[in-house]
């Protein structure tokens, strides 16, 4: 971690990569994503625009990210660590959301690979009991090669491109694909359920899908007529 952490960017850095680090915890600086300044103050990496984390197969916690205002590219692999996605991933530390704070603001692409033990992904916490939109501006969500993980909170109003690649994924909740009012296109790969229940016009979950302008199944292309 020492190595990492004498590493600390400027904070005005716009992209990041981290690959192949041993360490079982990022330094403050990448676990926080702020760098100190003055006194017991700090500044945040507000001009960051993507970050990947790569076979970072020991880090058992993910940064805190959802703060980042400016982040639009997010890929995560290969962290073999990681059970479970909660509150510090969408940058909460205290269980609740800050009033009218969104997370993860502009992010627009988002992608988790060979997670080989995640688990759980938690929906962010609610606002004065109001569902939280998280990930507002996103245009591209792609899973794959993390087969213990069954289901994710959809709270994804305009996502325009979405992929599915869970292995043991069977279905989808009941309304979240029609609150995807601005999904066109939906690719589904590598989760033979599925695969099989997304079947055109016999499938148990086709009428949930059947609406979109594109979808993908393997490298089948159906479109509907």
């Amino acid at each position: 971690m020492e190595v990492l952490e004498g590493l600390e960017p400027h904070p005005n850095i716009e992209r990041i990569m981290i690959k192949n680090y041993l360490g079982e915890k990022f330094p403050p600086w990448l676990l926080m994503m702020k760098i100190p300044s003055d006194g017991d103050s700090s500044r945040v990496f507000d001009n960051l625009v993507e970050l990947r984390l790569r076979n970072c197969k020991w880090c058992e916690q993910l940064p805190m990210l959802g703060h980042l205002r400016r982040l639009k590219e997010l890929w995560i692999a290969g962290m073999n660590k990681i059970r479970s996605i909660g509150n510090e991933f969408y940058g909460i530390s205290d269980g609740s959301m800050s009033n009218g704070v969104r997370p993860f603001p502009a992010l627009k692409v988002l992608g988790f690979s060979s997670m080989k033990s995640l688990l759980e992904w938690k929906a962010a916490p609610v606002d004065e009991g109001a569902e939280t939109v998280v990930f507002s501006y996103l245009e591209e969500f792609i899973i794959t090669k993390c087969p213990l993980l069954t289901k994710i909170p959809l709270r994804i109003q305009d996502c325009e491109e979405l992929s599915y690649l869970f292995d043991e994924l069977h279905s989808f909740p009941s309304t979240a694909m029609r609150r995807l009012s601005k999904l066109m296109q939906l690719r589904i790969g590598g989760c033979p359920f599925l695969r099989e229940n997304c079947a055109k016009g016999s499938g148990s979950e086709w009428s949930k899908i059947s609406h979109l302008p594109c979808i993908l199944i393997r490298e089948t292309r159906l479109r509907r007529v």
